[in-house]
């Protein structure tokens, strides 16, 4: 990535690499993506934007940039050297590829440099504010009525084709069988490995036979439902009434929403700060 007014191109095409301990003895593909060949003029960028070019064998590293901050370790490196060897390869790619004739694609890497650079101009000038334990309480009071989960009920089921076999079990029930055997050995629902146990559930969740039985039964009940997937035998295990969550167990969710919004307020905050000072220069690039 070279900048400058016009695409930052020069005579010869060159690649400073700081060659540092950890990577010496490169390896031929490592040479051939860090090395122009050999009489190779510099070609044409591969795209321009805003005086920025990619192309033409022009490359910066920039481990220091990737490093961010960073110590420097060995593994640091080897990580900064795969990274780098990707991007060129597939820059060295696209220089004499067929890709770079059509606009569509030209057009897409413009604008994906164009996204790139003003993301990291907004990240720059962008002043988040931190997300509080008093907002997340705050925000958790508020919506004390909409965290509530809704009605459930908790049921185990066997699946079988017909009523007469849903009868025949609810005998065998009566006789003493547990209906977690007989759930094993004859459902054909998948909770069937797990004794025909269901996860609490609200209303929506199964077709409208089921769950007008299921619901309307009391804690503890055995009855059969038919539906067009099947007759099911259920019992009642709990009716769930409508709970709020602790603060402990809502406070991921509402911290991420907060931080979202915090971040959408920094930026908007950012680009009203970059539009004053433009206008205070009369540089503003749109009405």
């Amino acid at each position: 990535l070279e900048a400058g007014g016009d695409g930052g191109r020069t005579d010869e095409p060159t690649l400073e690499v700081e060659a540092p301990e950890e990577i010496s003895g490169t390896d031929a593909l490592w040479d051939q993506l860090t090395s122009p060949p050999p009489g190779r003029a510099a070609g044409p960028p591969a795209f321009e934007a805003w005086g920025l070019s990619v192309g033409g064998r022009l490359y910066e590293p920039g481990l220091e940039e990737f490093l961010d901050g960073r110590e420097r370790t060995p593994a640091l490196v080897r990580q900064y050297r795969q990274w780098l060897s990707t991007q060129l390869l597939a820059l060295r790619w696209l220089e004499d590829s067929p890709l770079m004739d059509d606009p569509a694609f030209r057009g897409r890497l413009r604008m994906r440099l164009i996204d790139a650079i003003s993301e990291e101009v907004f990240r720059h000038e962008m002043q988040i504010e931190p997300v509080t334990e008093d907002e997340i309480r705050a925000l958790y009071e508020e919506r004390a009525e909409e965290l509530a989960s809704g009605e459930r009920v908790h049921v185990s089921i066997i699946l079988v084709s017909t009523e007469e076999e849903a009868s025949a079990i609810l005998t065998r029930l009566e006789a003493g069988e547990t209906f977690a055997d007989v759930a094993s050995a004859e459902s054909r629902h998948e909770s069937r490995a797990r004794g025909g146990d269901l996860d609490p559930f609200a209303r929506g969740a199964f077709n409208s036979q089921f769950e007008e039985v299921a619901f309307s039964m009391s804690p503890g009940e055995t009855q059969y439902a038919v539906t067009p997937a099947g007759t099911f035998v259920i019992r009642k295990l709990a009716h769930l009434h409508p709970a709020i969550p602790l603060l402990e167990d809502a406070s991921p969710a509402i911290r991420e929403e907060l931080e979202i919004l915090s971040l959408r307020e920094a930026r908007e905050r950012a680009i009203e700060k970059m539009t004053r000072e433009l206008e205070a220069n009369d540089q503003v690039p749109f009405d």
